[in-house]
Order: C-alpha cells, then sequence, then structure tokens
C-alpha cells in the first residue's frame, strides 16, 4: 500500500512460492508491504508488515544537442525515464552563466546562446523529487568574430602579413584585403595569419577576417573592423641623367613619377669612389662638384613616410671628357707629317689633334686611340700643337700647347763616281737647307751597307765590293731627326773574279765544258785551258760557261776564267786541273778453271786510266764484271752453260773508255732439269727422263737404295733401269758432261716399286663399341694399308692409313668377321695378308621393364633375350646409394630394400664369355614420397604474410601448408604448391602458429610430421602525448602499449632528413640530439621476438629556432645605415636584431632575412648579433658579427714642399677606425696629385711648379669613404726658367746667358758644364748673366735654375755652346820642287769648321790657302824665300788663337829645307 497517498486501494498478488518481485513502484515514495498465508479455504491470517521507500526518479540515461549557428539556438534532446513528470533541461557556459528550458516531453530548446562558448548541457528529472543527470553533453557555439586584428609589412618585398586571435570551434578563417584600387584578395587559412603577397607597390591596402564554424552549417562570424596600411613606392621609371649644357661639374637626373612616392633620392658613384648625390620631391634633381670624365653608377631610390625602395641601378651617367694631358712627340722623324701621343682621358670616345703652322694653317687628324699622325705638313719647320677629346655628346678643353718640328728636307742632284783602280765611289748632292750633316748611303744587293758624313756637298766611300750593284741615297741630319733618303740611284762596282770553276768532260766526244758560280749582269768572261804540251786554247763567253774540243785522251789540262766589265777587268780565277777521257784498253784475254764459277782476265794498260772494269755478256744480255786498278782481275758467280763475250773499259774520276775488243768464253755445262722418273709395277722396271744441258756432249744417271745401285750411261735424255726389288725406294740423280768437265749431280727424285704382302696381321676387339683394330708390321718405304672385315650376311667394312693400324667401326653386334690387309702407294697396289676371323659383342637387351607398388620396397625387372648373348646383368641404382646387380641366364630379376621417394634407374648388360654389352636402355622408375625436412617458416614483418621453405621431397608432385593457432585447432590459413616454398597471408598481429606441411604425388600423401613455428609482428601502437624542453630541444613522448612487444622504438625525422631516435621498454622515452629550427615526423614502432610492428601514426615536433647563421652587416655609407641580413635555418615567424657598441644599442625585427637600423654615429665600430623566435621557443643570438661606420673628418691637415724631389708631404691628425686616407690636390692650372696612405702622412709627387693647389684628406674605411677635410692652400716650388739662350762673345772667350723669368722667383744660378765635367757658375737676380774664363775649344752644356727662399727649381732645358777653338798645333811644311808649292800640314782640331793658313814671306810676298781638313797647299811661292806660316782655326761664328809661327825656306834645288 502506498503511504504517501491515501484513498488508494492496495494492490494484491498470490503466490505458492516464498518470494515475490513487484515492479512499477513510483519513485521517492513509501509503501507499507503486508504478507499473509491462506489456509484451504482461501482465507488469509494476519499479515506481517514491512516498510519500503523507493529510491528517487532516475536520471535520463543519454543526452544530445542539435546546435543551430544561424540562429543560436540549442535543441536538447534526452531518454524519458520512469517516474519522471517533467525535465529542465540546463546548458553552463565556461564564466559559469546559464541558460535553460523545461518541458513536459523529452526535447525543449535554449535560446540566446553566446557565441564562442562552451557550453555543457545536464538533465534534471522531476517528479515528487528531482534528479539531475550524470552525464552531461558539451558543445561548442559558432566562434566569435577574431580579435586583434594586426598588420606587419615588408617594406623591401612589399609582403604584408595578417594576423589575428584564434577562435574557437573555427574550421577556417577569411582574410580580405581591398586596395585603393578596389582590387579584392581572399586568404583562406585554418591558421591565425595570412601573407599577402600580391600586393603592388605604392598602394593602401584594407584587410578584414572572419571565422567559419566548423559545424555542419558553416556559418560565418562576421569580418572585423578594417585595418589599413600602404605598401612600398614603386620604382621610378625612365630614369635618364644628363651633363648640363656641357658644363664639366653639373648631372641632372630625370625620371616619370612613381606612385606612392613622396620624395626621391639619386646617388652617383664613380670608379675611384667619387660620389654625389641629390633629393627632390619633382621629377629631377641636380648633382654640381662633378668631375670630368666620370663614368658614373647612378642609383635612385623612392620613399614615403614608411617604407624606401630599393636603390635601383639605372643607366650610367658620361661626364663631360677631360682634357687631354701629357702631350708629346712621337720620334718618327717625318718629314711631312708629325705623331703626337697623349695619355688616355676618362670618358673620351673619340680625339682630334691640331697643328698650326706660322701663317696659321691648320692640320689635324682624329683617333680613338691616343696616338695620331697629323699629315700634309712641310720639312723643316716648326709647328704649335695641342689635342682635344670628345664623346660625341660634349667636347673637352685644348690640352697644354706644344712645339714640334718636322724633319730636314730631303737632298737632291745626287750623283756618283767609280775609281776602277782604287775601288772608291764618290757622291755629291745638292742640301735644299743650310746647317747639319749629310750621310751618303751605300747598299749593295745582298744587304751590305757602306757610308760617309760630311758637312759639305760630297764625300768619297772606299773599299767597295766587287761584282756588286749599290743603291745610292744622301740624308740630311740634324740633332733629332734625319731627313727623308734622297731618289735612289745605281752604280756597279767592279767584277769579282769568277768562282766555283768547273770542268766536265763530255765522256762520249771528248769535249770539256767550263762553267763557274756568277750573278753578275752585263760582264764578259774569257776561258783559258793549256797542259803541258802545245798552246794554251781560249774561249770567250757572255754567260757563265763556255766549251772546248779537239782536245787529246788521257791528258790532263789547266782551266782558269776571267771576267770583264766595261774598262774594268777581274783577278783570274783560281787555277783547277780536268782530266781527259782515259784511252781504250787493248790485248783482251780470258782463262777458265773446271768447277769454277770464276774466270781471270787480263790486258795491256790504257794512258789517263785509273782504273779498269773487265765486263762478260752472255746470250741473253746478262752482265757480270770486275773492277782493277791493275791490268788483271776475275770475274766470278758466271752461269754455267753460257757463252760470254769478254771485254775491258778503262775510267778516270770524270770519265770511262770505249769497251776494247771482246773475246769469246764458254762456261762448265749445268746440271740436267726436269728430272723424272716412272716405275713399271708388274716388271719392277724404271724409266728416266730429264731435258738437255746446254754446253752437254753425254748424260750418266744412278738408281740406289739401301745398297742395292744400278746406273746407265748415255748421250741421249733418258734411259731403263729393270730387275728393282718390291717395296723399295730409289732415289735417281743425273749430271751432264762437255767432255773436259762435268756438272754438279742433280738433286736425287724419289721412285717406289709395287709394295710387298702386309706381314703379322692381328687384330684386337672393342667389346664396348664393337670396333676393332688391325695392326701390322712396317715396310721400309712408307705405303698406304687398306684392312677390310667381311661377315656371313656379305656386307663389307673397311678402314686405311699410312701407319700400322688402322679401325673399322659399326661391326654388326653377335657376328663373326673375316679380316685381310693389302698394301699400296702412288703407282702401285700390292697382295693382300692371310685371313682372320674375329667374334662381335652380344647385342643390347631390350623392352627392359620394372614394376613398383606404392608404399613397397620391391621392384621386378624384365627384358628381352638378345642375339649371342648366353647370359644378363641387371643394375638398379639410385643417386648417392650403392647400385644393385642381378647375375641371370634369365629374362627377370627382383630387387628388394628400396627407398622412399627415392628415383631409380633400371639398365640390362648381355654377355657371351668374350664381350659384355653395353647397359641397355635406362628405365627410370620412382618410389612414394618421404615426408619433408627442414620446414622453416620466414615471416615478412611488413605485410604479415609468412613465407613456409622445406626441403624437396622426391617425388612428391604437390605441398600442402595448414597454420593453426597456438592452443586452437581452428584452421587459420593454407596454401598449396609444387615447389618448396609456399606463403601464407592474412596472419593476424600478435599470434603464434603452428605450421604442417604435408607432401605428396598422384597417389599418396606423406605424414603430418613435419612441423614450424611462426609468430607475427606485435600490432602498431598510437603515441598519446608530446612534449619539447626548449632549452634542450629534447622531446618527451608516451604511447599506448601493445601485446608482444618486448622494447618500443621511436623515430624522428625532419625535412631536412635530420635524424633521432629513442628505444624504451616502457611506454614513453626522451628524444635527444634533436636539431634546433626543424620539423620533425615522429612515429613509434613496437619490436617483437622476430618482427616490428607498423609505424604508428606520425606526430609532427617542431624544435626551437636555431640561432641565425651566416650573419652580416653591411654599413651604408651614403646612408649612415646598417643592412643587417643572415639566413633562415628554420621556420621562425620574426627575427630581432641587436646592434650595440660604445654605450648605445638600437634593435629592428622581421619575418624576413635582413633589417636595417639608422641613425649611427661617425667613426664607430658596433657588434651586431640577430635571434629567431617562434610560438613556443626563442633561439640564442648569433655570434657577433662588426661594422665601422663612415669616418669622421680628418683634421689638423698641413703640407711642406720638398726641394729635391718636386714633391709635397702631407700631415694630418689620425682618425679612429680609417684603413686608408686618400689626399687630392687640385692646382689652379687644373692638375689634379692623388696618393694614398695608410698612415698620418702621404707624399704628393710630380707637382707642377709654381701653382698653387687646394689639398683635401678624405678617410677612408674597407668599405666607405668618410667626410673630406676642409680644402687646406698651398704653393709649389719654383719653375725652371724657359726660354734659355746662350751667346758666345769671340772676343774674351765669354758666354752670355739669358732667359724669361719665373713665378716667385727670388733669383737664379746658371750652369755651364764641359764634357770632361769641369763646370762654370754665374748667379743673377735679373734673367741673365755672363760666364768668363771660360776654356777654348769645349764644348759646355748650359742650364739654369730658380731658387726661392734656398730652393732651387729644376734645371731648365739644356743649351750647348761651342768656345772659340784653341791655337793650331803641330804646324809643319813641306816643299813641292815640281810645281813650286808648299803642303802645310799641322794636328787637327775638334769643333773647327776652317782652317786658314797664311805665309810671309821676308819679300813681303803673303800666300794664303783654306782648308776643312788638317793639309793645305801653298801655291806660287817665291824661291829663295823664307816664309813665317801661321794657321789659325774658325768655327761657324769665331776665329780661334793663330797659331805659333813656323819659318819654311824655298829653294832653287827640289830639296826644301824646313826650320823652326
Amino acid at each position: 500500500m502506498e503511504n504517501n497517498r491515501s484513498g488508494l486501494p492496495p494492490m494484491t498478488w498470490n503466490t505458492s512460492a516464498t518470494s515475490l518481485n513487484i515492479s512499477n513502484l513510483k519513485p521517492c515514495s513509501s509503501y507499507t508491504i503486508g504478507v499473509s498465508s491462506i489456509n484451504m479455504f482461501l482465507q488469509p491470517g494476519e499479515p506481517s508488515t514491512a516498510l519500503y521507500t523507493t529510491s528517487s526518479i532516475a536520471s535520463v540515461p543519454s543526452i544530445s544537442v542539435d546546435y543551430s549557428c544561424t540562429n543560436a539556438i540549442a535543441t536538447v534532446s534526452w531518454e524519458a525515464v520512469s517516474g519522471a513528470r517533467s525535465y529542465r533541461a540546463v546548458a553552463t557556459g565556461n564564466n559559469g552563466t546559464s541558460l535553460s528550458c523545461t518541458t513536459t516531453g523529452t526535447s525543449c530548446q535554449i535560446t540566446t546562446l553566446r557565441c564562442g562558448e562552451r557550453y555543457a548541457v545536464r538533465i534534471s528529472s522531476i517528479a515528487d523529487c528531482e534528479s539531475t543527470s550524470n552525464i552531461s553533453y558539451v558543445f561548442e557555439t559558432a566562434p566569435c568574430p577574431p580579435q586583434n586584428p594586426t598588420i606587419f609589412r615588408e617594406c623591401f618585398s612589399n609582403v604584408i602579413i595578417f594576423s589575428w586571435a584564434p577562435t574557437n570551434k573555427t574550421a577556417y578563417y577569411i582574410a580580405q584585403s581591398v586596395d585603393s584600387d578596389g582590387v579584392v584578395n581572399e586568404c583562406v587559412t585554418i591558421d591565425t595569419s595570412c601573407y599577402f603577397i600580391q600586393t603592388d607597390c605604392g598602394l593602401t591596402y584594407s584587410f578584414t577576417v572572419s571565422s567559419v564554424y566548423s559545424g555542419a552549417q558553416g556559418c560565418n562570424t562576421g569580418s572585423t573592423l578594417p585595418v589599413t596600411i600602404s605598401t612600398a613606392p614603386c620604382l621610378p621609371q625612365n630614369v635618364r641623367t644628363v651633363a648640363m649644357d656641357c658644363l664639366s661639374d653639373t648631372l641632372m637626373t630625370m625620371w616619370n613619377p612613381a606612385r606612392g612616392a613622396l620624395r626621391y633620392t639619386v646617388q652617383a658613384r664613380g670608379n675611384r669612389d667619387d660620389f654625389y648625390n641629390c633629393t627632390s620631391r619633382g621629377t629631377n634633381c641636380t648633382m654640381t662638384g662633378v668631375n670630368c670624365g666620370q663614368s658614373l653608377s647612378v642609383w635612385i631610390t623612392a620613399s614615403n613616410n614608411e617604407c624606401m625602395t630599393d636603390f635601383m641601378l639605372v643607366d650610367v651617367a658620361e661626364t663631360v671628357p677631360c682634357a687631354p694631358q701629357d702631350i708629346s712627340l712621337v720620334d718618327t722623324c717625318g718629314s711631312f707629317s708629325i705623331t703626337l701621343r697623349w695619355l688616355t682621358s676618362n670618358n673620351a670616345i673619340f680625339y682630334t689633334a691640331k697643328t698650326i703652322s706660322a701663317d696659321g694653317t691648320i692640320r689635324f687628324c682624329n683617333t680613338m686611340n691616343t696616338e695620331c699622325e697629323i699629315t700634309g705638313l712641310q720639312c723643316g719647320q716648326t709647328y704649335e700643337a695641342f689635342v682635344m677629346s670628345t664623346n660625341f655628346i660634349c667636347n673637352s678643353t685644348d690640352s697644354q700647347h706644344i712645339a714640334v718640328k718636322t724633319a730636314p728636307c730631303t737632298p737632291v742632284n745626287v750623283q756618283a763616281v767609280k775609281d776602277c783602280q782604287s775601288n772608291t765611289a764618290t757622291v755629291q748632292w745638292q742640301g735644299q737647307q743650310s746647317g747639319g750633316s749629310y750621310t751618303a748611303l751605300l747598299v749593295d744587293n745582298e744587304g751590305g751597307m757602306l757610308n760617309c758624313s760630311t758637312s759639305r756637298n760630297n764625300c768619297s766611300i772606299p773599299s767597295l765590293r766587287c761584282g756588286h750593284t749599290y743603291n745610292i741615297t744622301v740624308m740630311q741630319n740634324n740633332t733629332h731627326c734625319n731627313s727623308l733618303p734622297s731618289a735612289t740611284i745605281q752604280m756597279e762596282s767592279v767584277p769579282c773574279a769568277p768562282k766555283q770553276v768547273v770542268g766536265i768532260v763530255n765522256c762520249s766526244s771528248g769535249s770539256m765544258t767550263v762553267g763557274w758560280n756568277s750573278s753578275a749582269v752585263g760582264v764578259n768572261y774569257t776561258t783559258v785551258v793549256w797542259s803541258g804540251t802545245g798552246g794554251p786554247l781560249y774561249c770567250n763567253s757572255k754567260e757563265p760557261h763556255c766549251s772546248v774540243g779537239q782536245l787529246d785522251c788521257g791528258k790532263a789540262y789547266n782551266v782558269m776564267v776571267l771576267a770583264a766589265s766595261g774598262s774594268c777587268q777581274s783577278a783570274p780565277s783560281q787555277q783547277i786541273t780536268v782530266e781527259q777521257v782515259p784511252c781504250v784498253p787493248t790485248n783482251v784475254s780470258v782463262s777458265r778453271v773446271c768447277g769454277a764459277t770464276s774466270v781471270g782476265i787480263t790486258w795491256a794498260p790504257s794512258t789517263g786510266a785509273h782504273t779498269y772494269i773487265a765486263i762478260a755478256i752472255d746470250t741473253h744480255g746478262q752482265r757480270s764484271q770486275c773492277v782493277s786498278n791493275r791490268t788483271s782481275c776475275s770475274i766470278a758467280n758466271l752461269t754455267c752453260g753460257q757463252m760470254y763475250s769478254v771485254g775491258v773499259i778503262a775510267a778516270n774520276d770524270n770519265c770511262s773508255s770505249q769497251l776494247s775488243q771482246t773475246v769469246s768464253l764458254y762456261t762448265d755445262p749445268c746440271g740436267p732439269t726436269s728430272v723424272s722418273g716412272l716405275v713399271n709395277c708388274s716388271s719392277s722396271t724404271a724409266s728416266l727422263l730429264w731435258t738437255p744441258s746446254p754446253n752437254a756432249l753425254g748424260y750418266i744417271g744412278r738408281l740406289e737404295s739401301y745398297g742395292d745401285v744400278r746406273t746407265c750411261n748415255v748421250s741421249t735424255v733418258g734411259c731403263q733401269i729393270s730387275g728393282l726389288l718390291c717395296g723399295q725406294r730409289y732415289s735417281f740423280s743425273v749430271f751432264a758432261t762437255d767432255g773436259s768437265c762435268a756438272s754438279a749431280q742433280t738433286a736425287p727424285i724419289q721412285l717406289d716399286t709395287a709394295p710387298c704382302a702386309p706381314q703379322n696381321v692381328s687384330t684386337v676387339l672393342a667389346c664396348d663399341t664393337n670396333s676393332v683394330t688391325v695392326s701390322w708390321s712396317p715396310s721400309a718405304v712408307p705405303q698406304n694399308y687398306i684392312a677390310s672385315a667381311v661377315w656371313s650376311g656379305g656386307t663389307a667394312l673397311f678402314c686405311s692409313s699410312q701407319n700400322t693400324s688402322c679401325s673399322m667401326q659399326g661391326l654388326q653386334c653377335g657376328q663373326q668377321y673375316n679380316i685381310t690387309v693389302a698394301a699400296s702407294n702412288g703407282n702401285c697396289s700390292g697382295p693382300a695378308s692371310p685371313v682372320q676371323s674375329i667374334q662381335t659383342a652380344p647385342c643390347i637387351p631390350q623392352n627392359v621393364n620394372g614394376r613398383v607398388a606404392c608404399g613397397s620396397s620391391s621392384l621386378v625387372a624384365s627384358w628381352d633375350a638378345a642375339p649371342g648373348a648366353n647370359g644378363y646383368i641387371a643394375t638398379l641404382s639410385a643417386s648417392g646409394k650403392f647400385p644393385q646387380m642381378c647375375v641371370t641366364g634369365n629374362l627377370s630379376c627382383v630387387f628388394s630394400g628400396l627407398q622412399c621417394a627415392s628415383r631409380y634407374s633400371l639398365s640390362v648388360t648381355s654377355q657371351n664369355g668374350i664381350c659384355n654389352n653395353t647397359n641397355s636402355s635406362v628405365t627410370t622408375l620412382s618410389t612414394g614420397p618421404c615426408d619433408p625436412q627442414n620446414v622453416t617458416a620466414i615471416l615478412q614483418c611488413s605485410s604479415s604474410i609468412a613465407t613456409v621453405m622445406w626441403s624437396a621431397s622426391t617425388g612428391a608432385s604437390k605441398y600442402t601448408v595448414l597454420a593453426q593457432t597456438d592452443g586452437e585447432q581452428t584452421l587459420a590459413a593454407s596454401c598449396s604448391t609444387s615447389s618448396t616454398s609456399c606463403q601464407l597471408t592474412s596472419l593476424t598481429c600478435g599470434k603464434t602458429f603452428n605450421i604442417t606441411v604435408l607432401a605428396g604425388d598422384a597417389t599418396c600423401n606423406s605424414t603430418s610430421q613435419s612441423r614450424a613455428v611462426v609468430v607475427t609482428a606485435p600490432c602498431l601502437p598510437t603515441i598519446l602525448s608530446t612534449s619539447l624542453d626548449c632549452a634542450t630541444n629534447a622531446a618527451l613522448l608516451s604511447w599506448t602499449p601493445v601485446r608482444n612487444a618486448i622494447r618500443y622504438i621511436v623515430n624522428a625525422t625532419s625535412t631536412n632528413g635530420l635524424m633521432s631516435s629513442c628505444i624504451s621498454p616502457n611506454f614513453n622515452c626522451s628524444l635527444t640530439g634533436l636539431q634546433c629550427g626543424q620539423t620533425y615526423s615522429v612515429y613509434a614502432t613496437a619490436r617483437g621476438e622476430q618482427c616490428d610492428s607498423s609505424p604508428s601514426t606520425s606526430v609532427t615536433v617542431i624544435t626551437a629556432p636555431c640561432s641565425p647563421s651566416m650573419v652580416n652587416a653591411y654599413y651604408d655609407c651614403r646612408n649612415n645605415t646598417a643592412l643587417i641580413g643572415w639566413n633562415n635555418n628554420n621556420a621562425s615567424t620574426l627575427f630581432v636584431a641587436l646592434l650595440e657598441g660604445d654605450g648605445y644599442s638600437d634593435t629592428c625585427s622581421t619575418t624576413g632575412t635582413n633589417c636595417s637600423i639608422t641613425g649611427l654615429r661617425c667613426g664607430r665600430a658596433y657588434n651586431v648579433t640577430v635571434k629567431a623566435v617562434s610560438s613556443n621557443c626563442n633561439s640564442s643570438y648569433s655570434q657577433p658579427t662588426g661594422i665601422q661606420t663612415v669616418p669622421c673628418a680628418t683634421q689638423n691637415v698641413s703640407a711642406s714642399w720638398q726641394c729635391s724631389n718636386s714633391s709635397a708631404v702631407v700631415v694630418w691628425a689620425p682618425t679612429a677606425g680609417v684603413s686608408l686616407y686618400s689626399v687630392t690636390a687640385l692646382g689652379r692650372d687644373g692638375d689634379v696629385k692623388q696618393c694614398n696612405s695608410t698612415t698620418s702622412t702621404c707624399q704628393l709627387s710630380q707637382m707642377h711648379c709654381g701653382q698653387i693647389y687646394n689639398i683635401t684628406v678624405t678617410p677612408y674605411t674597407n668599405n666607405c669613404s668618410g667626410v673630406r677635410s676642409t680644402a687646406v692652400s698651398f704653393s709649389t716650388g719654383p719653375c725652371a726658367p724657359s726660354n734659355l739662350s746662350v751667346v758666345l762673345q769671340c772676343q774674351g772667350n765669354q758666354g752670355i746667358a739669358s732667359w724669361l723669368p719665373a713665378v716667385w722667383a727670388d733669383s737664379y744660378v746658371a750652369t755651364a758644364t764641359a764634357l770632361d765635367g769641369h763646370t762654370h757658375t754665374c748667379a743673377s737676380n735679373t734673367t741673365s748673366c755672363s760666364f768668363t774664363e771660360l776654356h777654348c775649344g769645349e764644348t759646355y752644356s748650359v742650364t739654369v735654375v730658380t731658387l726661392i727662399n734656398g730652393c732651387p727649381s729644376d734645371p731648365s732645358v739644356a743649351v750647348a755652346i761651342r768656345t772659340v777653338p784653341c791655337a793650331t798645333q803641330n804646324v809643319s811644311a813641306s816643299w813641292q820642287c815640281s810645281n813650286s808649292s808648299a803642303v802645310v800640314v799641322w794636328a787637327p782640331t775638334a769643333g773647327v769648321s776652317l782652317y786658314s793658313v797664311t805665309a810671309l814671306g821676308r819679300d813681303g810676298d803673303v800666300k794664303q790657302c783654306n782648308s776643312t781638313t788638317s793639309t793645305c797647299q801653298l801655291s806660287q811661292m817665291h824661291c829663295g824665300q823664307i816664309y813665317n806660316i801661321t794657321v789659325t782655326p774658325y768655327t761657324n761664328n769665331c776665329s780661334g788663337v793663330r797659331s805659333a809661327a813656323v819659318s819654311f825656306s824655298t829653294g832653287t834645288t827640289c830639296t826644301p829645307v824646313t826650320q823652326k
């Protein structure tokens, strides 16, 4: 009865048992239960009661939720529980807030769910009490829009990284960009960032992102508020740089405007580190102070307020070319042209060189090189020359002007006169200009040269070479150059004596031809020939050869040749001797000796003969000879049977005589040839033949064999010899005779007589082959033998041999044969031997059979009877077993005790008491198969396939393999095969299998005793968790255990192929040694006793990023910026670069591999390091790398002049961090000098004198140029005076030097230096001074220097001066009786151009003569007078000191008297 509710009737049940199950009680209720017994009259007794309270209401057993993301409603469903009148569904969020719905049914809807929440739903069953479910259903609502949208932009690449915070329950994200042109790009990703790489330069981009719910509806959360950013400006286009109006120091760069650019910077750098720049907000800018002749690399960059483009290299800028420097004259000495040379001008493409004459005429030449020839000039003239350069856009200024002079003019009217007696040539000419000297040059046709030099218009050249044609030219010389050669004239010298004279005798006619070597033209020759007796013979010729006839034989003649040209004749040639043809020999005779092949010859001597040749010629024209210097010799190797004609020839070194009168000679007869013979077999007679032999009168033939000798003597060419013996070989030979001498015997030939019958014939029978070998005794002569075998069937067999035996094959089995042998040679056959009989081997048994019963060990063999057999042997054999044999006279045998699965071979042999036959054909029999042995099973771990193998069972045709699990009777797998292996497939992992192999043939199987065991690989594990230690890059992993695994192996492989592993017997291990910055794919493998499991599903482990490698820092000198780059060795998304030094530090960060830090201080050293940052771990900083900023400007610059070498030494205060200083000095004349130094001092060399230079110092590091120092003004030393001239005052021998003034000069010092080194000086503060006390007859070189503050300039250009000549020495005179004149001679004085001789007689007579040499003749002098003679030397300008007077007496006789 329910106690909680009154008025309800009690519920009753009847049962005969002692228990009752009451169902459908209400929960949360109290019941009173009574039990009464019922008697037979069905009356209940007093009840026994108990109070029972039911439990509270049951909770729902299952919950499900259907979430709709479109309207944020969750429909909750559950199973009904007994007793519940209503239900309440409650959803509790992450922050503890709850939403609920109540219903009497089994579902309700919860509305207004919040986005991005994780709700847990529980159900309360409601009756009189409530019961909340123990289980809950968890679901997540659609994600909210992403938070914290962030933009990162890389200026250099225009890559934009858009990132946001992650949202829950998100399938993917949709990020969108819209640029300022309205172009839309989308990025769909499951990550929380997108890389927008297709952005364009100079645009503004707006970015939004939305999350897409991972549920079935695919709801979108809506987009975030837009964030914007601008890309770097575009690169300028159509950039060009030009020189403005061809000004040498200004460049203008122009371009088209670039999208997104607010300003532009242009930089230009030259090859010598010249640097220029300009900045503009427009589309052009100007760079000033640009040096001439520069090829500048030009870069341009555009920037906005946030980004700057890379510097873009544009077309090279060319500045105005510089004026050419160091103009000089190339010493080509052209009379009508000059060649100028200069240094290359920077940026010049083309050069123009010009000359201006005194009358203003301009000549020029153009070239692309640094040398040019100007033609069309006049000889011997001075011109003003200069050079300018151009690049076809702008021209340079003119170079320095210099004075140049062309070579002298060419002499004309050249003539030459030849003196035949002295072999001398005198050359005369006419000069076009005064001054200088002349050189006459004679060149012969072999290149030999002769010359003479003079200041006059003629000179003589001795010692001409004979037989040459000379080309004669004359040139005028001045100090530096020669004129062009004059027009060439030719002259022939005296002809040479003929050379290499030879005489050649015509041996047939006896005439002599004389020849010689000569290349002369127009020469006549005379040849003279004579001997010891008789007069000479002459031969005249214009050619270098001549012939002389009518000469006597055997004589020696003398020969010489003379040459003549015009009125001159050469010396005679060297004399030669020529021998004439020797005379013909006489009294020739010959003598012969029998058997000898040589013959002796004698003759009388011949005049003029040196040697003799004896010649023998046979009737066929064949020739033999001997040579001797006496009157006899022997001719050897004459041919037999010939008739020879014998004569003798006499010979000397040039010719041979005619053949003498001949005599005849007959040689010994030859041996007969073509010897042959024929034997008559029946009569034993030999017929012999041969061919006749020349000179033979008879023949003797001879037969011989083993002492049997027979001969014939005939005069014909054949004979017969009878009575020869059988079976013999005879040798036959023959010789010929002429009655006096006999020939050699011929080579023997062989003749065989008829064979005899073979003796001692025997036979040997080979039973195994039924062949017979027949043998016999040998004969004295090799012969051919034929043996025959004949049986009763009439068929015969034969064999032949040249030896004493032969064999016959193929005899019939079981037969009797008769054997005979006969011999033969090439001509005859002999009689047969006596008969021999043999019996052959029995035949082979046929139809051999055997029967084996399956499972038995016995066999019955049978066969048919074999002809000729009287017994049999049956043999049963198997491989590797001892054979069994059965000997019987019957036709069957029984074999027992055979092995199973064996293959037997059965054969039968017949026998007859003499031979056993070969085995019959083999019959093969097999017994039943045996059990397979050596059963093994190999498991293929990767495929769970077991390969079962066993030893083959002989006789088995198939095998069956069974696999059963351990402890089970169920067949798990099987396979059948006819080979000795089989594969069991589909074996499950982690089990043990029993393997059985059965062998069978067509009727039986073997037993099932052959077994093996296979244990399959463990099943694969599952990796449960991973964790990474950032400090050590060690990863800890755990996994599920699997059956039959004895240990576990974890392998990790990175995307770069790096590997690591760990082994553990437990369910976790730590992977160490992982490399930084790698993404590893990790899997686990379980190892069993035999096999490993398949790898588990891999998991990914990302290690901490590596410290960046290859960190390099580049200092941009132009922008004072550190550009830092590195290699990205890992998947890091962010890098941070740190720059620090001298108490200063700064950083930059990027997702790329480079960034920059600006605003650095000059002259500082900084260290740069970089670290990588990832979402999990950071790397350590890289190894530091250093940079040095641009040096600060150099201070305290000063310069000092070096008098000794025209240089300036520049010094300055050193600047820290500087590796090189560049010093530049710019002179007011445009001269630029430069030097480099690694210290704080530098020397500027070859500076122009008298100039003011502005000197600056620029410091450099290894990569940068620093700020140029403030210019310092500096004056150089004095210049040498110019236009120096020196005039000699003959009176007093004094030199006066004058010059133009030099800039800043204090005073001047002039120096005159003689050839012997002594000097004279004079000082002046004006522009002239005088040299006194100069030595007579000296040449002085005069120079002048400028002095400023005691510092001398370089010496001026030297000018030569010749002082007055010294007095003439060693004057003497000699009287010439023939013409009443005196020849005066004296020692020549250097530098004198003319001597004047004066003779003053006591009677007042004055005589005078002039000479340019050291002798002169005074004519028409008075006789009987005493004259005082003096000699006065003259130069071109002055007269020298008169010599001391020499007293000279003329006379009335031819003996002059000289008084001193």
